[in-house]
């Protein structure tokens, strides 16, 4: 399976249990690993015939800034599912770094694997 990987889409949004966190938004790094086929793309070398990975990401952008989770682990598996609306993804795995979570810490991540049933 061929993939392709995105590293850390930095995005706003209102995510995490306390009030304080409720109040503000806060910076989350989003990673993706897209799993597709991506021969058709190679042979053709068209963008048509292949995932269009930065509609991909406007969309996983629009949709974390709009979201309003508690859980990092929910955020991260919505995404998931967002993702797996693309025809040709047949996984992906999400990533959800939250860099400001614990003081003394360069943050904590979720990471989670979800593959088209």
């Amino acid at each position: 399976m061929d993939k392709i990987i995105v590293r850390e889409i930095a995005v706003q949004c209102i995510i995490g249990v306390h009030p304080e966190e409720r109040a503000r938004y806060q910076r989350l790094l989003i990673s993706l690993e897209l799993e597709a086929d991506l021969m058709p793309g190679i042979e053709n070398d068209n963008i048509l015939d292949t995932l269009n990975y930065q509609a991909v990401c406007e969309e996983v952008a629009s949709f974390v800034t709009a979201s309003r989770c508690w859980l990092i682990e929910s955020l991260a598996a919505q995404i998931a599912a967002k993702c797996l609306e693309f025809p040709r993804v047949l996984a992906v795995t999400v990533t959800v770094d939250k860099p400001e979570a614990l003081p003394g810490t360069s943050g904590v991540s979720v990471c989670i694997h979800r593959r088209r049933p």
